[in-house]
């Protein structure tokens, strides 16, 4: 983080003024905001460009020059191209029916759902690699269903 700041200076004293940010389309929160708005606040010359897009516009943004940061879940293994940073952590949710017995449980894991399918929200490009993620990363054991949008 430190060198992250020492980049804001250099920014602030007149060498690039555009920070090129990029986070995930299906974000829901208020925290971007937030921290977007303080950002601005503590940096009046620094102009943000955000970007909202799928994992892999992130990835692809951050390969190509075209962002120079991206907020997301980690779904590949680190590179040593890349500077990580751990910014929190956050729980999935599910919707259930009233009807449905998971509606009224507290905190489900993953193995427990193996009777109900799960729906992404994924293009026709991302679906292999959603099914990859949530198999194999998160431990989901479900027939997947997809749709393109929410």
């Amino acid at each position: 983080m430190d060198e992250m700041e020492r980049e804001v200076r250099d920014l602030e004293l007149g060498l690039p003024s555009r920070i090129r940010v990029g986070a995930l389309a299906p974000y829901r929160g208020d925290e971007l905001n937030r921290c977007l708005a303080a950002f601005a606040k503590s940096h009046p010359r620094v102009t943000l460009d955000v970007a909202l897009g799928s994992h892999e516009f992130l990835w692809d943004g951050l390969q190509h020059g075209r962002l120079d940061v991206a907020l997301c879940d980690q779904r590949r293994a680190p590179s040593s191209s890349y500077e990580y940073a751990y910014l929190g952590q956050s729980r999935y949710w599910i919707e259930a029916s009233e009807a449905s017995p998971y509606a009224w449980a507290l905190e489900l894991s993953p193995m427990q759902l193996t009777d109900v399918p799960i729906i992404l929200v994924a293009s026709n490009r991302q679906r292999e690699a959603e099914r990859d993620y949530c198999t194999n990363v998160l431990g989901f054991r479900s027939e997947f269903l997809f749709v393109p949008s929410i």
